[in-house]
């Protein structure tokens, strides 16, 4: 999606600079996280998920002076392993930017809270913070950018691999992420089985066929059919009779939507657009998937957080790389 939507939005109240976040008592230099991802274009995309450093900065200055709002959680106590107790409101000394990228770190490495203690010598309870903190406000700010594109918007970048299905408006597939429960108490507790300590949440995600994710749904339960996540999402009200929507994994869902359904997976015709179609289909979400916090267990201290964990980890492939697909032109 071109970045260039932000400048729609106000992110921030115009007036004077506001004043520095206080910032921890520093007890040795440390080495910037930027110097750390950024050793080759291969780190960057390890790390960060974004395609060069370039796309990185990039992103970063769209979103830098709207960081000055950013808050740490409100005062409570919270103990670690150790029963050692820390006070969440307490700041890091780190600058906004290595914040930013240690937490985009996390949903592209997948790393647990003891992987990065010992990669980047950061407490886990420290990140655990700051995992909480970005993800509220990246979860505001994203969220408030418009990303369901009208029918001309789809049209203008639509993909050669769809010159069959150019009726086709958003590619419809579902998500999955695990959650770790902490106890019986815990709020994530009512979605999962009672006989585990993990449960599997799933969520609904539509995706331009150029590749721009458009929507993301709340996450439901394990109990929940995908068709009926599907019902819960959000999405149907966003649909039209005009409008065309391609599944990229079957599901029913004809008696549920205003509009046609494409099940280009079910098709008999093996030809050569069908098999670049699908090979384009899987590419959309390999995009979303990629990020290995979709391979791990949400760990409880920061599971309060994994609606928003879920949709910034999609949203943010708008900004990560460029579209799929070369557009064409439909009186071709």
């Amino acid at each position: 999606m071109d970045t260039a939507a932000f400048a729609d939005h106000n992110y921030y109240r115009q007036g004077p600079a506001p004043a520095p976040r206080p910032r921890g008592r520093r007890t040795e230099p440390r080495r910037s996280v930027l110097q750390r991802f950024s050793q080759s274009p291969e780190d960057v995309q390890f790390y960060t998920g974004f395609s060069s450093i370039e796309h990185l900065m990039a992103f970063w200055r769209l979103i830098e002076r709207a960081t000055a709002s950013v808050g740490w959680p409100e005062r409570t106590n919270s103990s670690d392993a150790a029963g050692n107790q820390e006070d969440l409101s307490s700041a890091t000394d780190m600058v906004p930017l290595d914040e930013f990228l240690l937490f985009v770190s996390y949903l592209s490495t997948g790393w647990t809270m003891a992987e990065l203690e010992q990669h980047l010598n950061i407490h886990n309870t420290t990140f655990t913070r700051i995992i909480i903190t970005w993800a509220n406000f990246l979860y505001g700010l994203l969220g408030s950018v418009r990303t369901w594109m009208t029918p001309e918007e789809v049209k203008a970048h639509l993909p050669r691999e769809f010159i069959d299905y150019v009726d086709t408006h958003v590619v419809i597939d579902w998500i999955e992420l695990h959650c770790q429960t902490a106890s019986p108490s815990s709020p994530q507790q009512s979605l999962c089985s009672s006989h585990t300590s993990c449960c599997l949440l799933k969520g609904i995600v539509g995706v331009a066929p150029h590749g721009a994710v458009m929507f993301v749904s709340a996450l439901c339960g394990p109990s929940a059919s995908v068709r009926e996540v599907f019902r819960q999402s959000g999405i149907i009200p966003l649909l039209s009779s005009d409008m065309t929507v391609m599944l990229n994994r079957s599901f029913r869902i004809d008696d549920l939507v205003p509009c046609r359904v494409h099940r280009p997976g079910e098709a008999s015709n093996d030809s050569k657009d069908q098999a670049a179609l699908k090979i384009h289909l899987e590419e959309l979400f390999l995009a979303i998937r990629e990020n290995k916090v979709f391979n791990i267990s949400i760990p409880p201290p920061v599971s309060g957080s994994i609606n928003q964990l879920f949709t910034i980890a999609c949203l943010l492939c708008n900004y990560q790389r460029g579209p799929l697909g070369t557009p064409f032109k439909q009186e071709d």
